[in-house]
């Protein structure tokens, strides 16, 4: 609203004025009318006024609140940083010794890093080969059943080398494949 000691002149007190005055009465209607629009215009434009200067105290208000905010998120990211470039520059945390790595940094020859769980691969199992025959000692005369002791040996052998030659041939693929995973887990680089 318009400050308590401010008066406005109303509308039958100009009408009055203009009627003492002679002046014509189309000039004096005319008149008084553009009066009142502009008094109601500046009564409105008062309290507008009177409104948008509250509305300025709260907005400073606001903006004070907001700055201490500001000021506080400042000081604890200031922290955060402090905290993040000495745990970066530590060679201790997390129970580690020297350099401490992160993510995609991968184990080198000379330096230890991060390196992903290889893919589990299954046990191989032991070779069960056992070679049972043992051949008749020859005699000092040809027997043709002590012969026959010699060549199922000599098959026996035969079988168990060819077993011995599968099962190191399994032991070899669960070795290639174990490798094979841990260079996928980018353990190994060849």
């Amino acid at each position: 609203m318009a400050s308590e000691g401010q008066y406005y002149v109303t509308e039958s007190e100009v009408s009055r004025l203009f009627d003492q005055s002679g002046l014509p009465k189309q000039f004096s209607t005319l008149f008084t009318r553009d009066y009142v629009s502009l008094k109601t215009a500046t009564g409105s434009t008062a309290d507008s006024l009177e409104s948008l200067g509250q509305e300025v105290i709260d907005v400073e208000a606001r903006v004070t609140i907001n700055e201490a905010g500001i000021l506080e998120l400042q000081v604890r990211v200031t922290d955060v940083e402090d905290g993040l470039d000495s745990h970066v520059s530590d060679n201790s945390a997390h129970n580690a010794t020297g350099n401490i790595v992160g993510t995609n940094d991968y184990a080198t020859p000379a330096l230890g890093g991060t390196v992903k769980q290889a893919t589990a691969v299954a046990d191989s199992t032991a070779s069960t080969v056992t070679v049972t025959i043992t051949p008749t000692a020859p005699s000092a005369a040809y027997a043709q059943a002590e012969a026959v002791t010699w060549v199922n040996a000599i098959n026996e052998h035969k079988a168990a080398i060819n077993q011995l030659k599968t099962d190191l041939n399994a032991v070899i693929t669960l070795f290639n494949s174990s490798l094979a995973t841990e260079r996928t887990a980018l353990q190994r680089v060849t």
